[in-house]
């Protein structure tokens, strides 16, 4: 399957979550708990076990790129983020809402189906599927 973003039901991922068990990393955010930059910033970090940041750097957009093109501490070979309530998930945020989903399009999906192989030392491929479900 290539990288996407999907909005799908709740039955759907429950299917996709019993069939994957042990092969896939999940990570699941409550939308209606991510009401601003913060708000999801703190989810992804626990949800991905960001490392520590350098005291030099911010939790701000770049990091956040950062980070999620590293991700060398899951050693699956396939990820996959829910969002739940996704109607919700920054709902006063809409410009922020739309960028976070463009990024995943635009960027760091296709970076894990191609570029990570040709940018990063060993660098592997990851399935990795966005979901969205209200």
């Amino acid at each position: 399957m290539k990288n996407s973003v999907l909005y799908i039901t709740k039955e759907e991922i429950n299917k996709i979550k019993s069939e994957s068990k042990d092969k896939v990393f999940i990570a699941e955010i409550d939308g209606d708990k991510i009401n601003c930059w913060e708000d999801y910033w703190i989810a992804m970090s626990k949800l991905f076990s960001f490392p520590e940041l350098p005291a030099y750097m911010k939790p701000d957009y770049n990091s956040y790129y950062d980070i999620m093109t590293d991700l060398s501490w899951i050693d699956t070979d396939s990820i996959i983020l829910i969002i739940n309530k996704f109607t919700l998930f920054l709902k006063g945020e809409h410009a922020l809402k739309d960028d976070i989903i463009k990024n995943f399009k635009d960027y760091l999906l296709p970076f894990w189906e191609e570029e990570v192989e040709t940018t990063v030392v060993d660098g592997k491929k990851k399935s990795f599927c966005v979901y969205l479900i209200d």
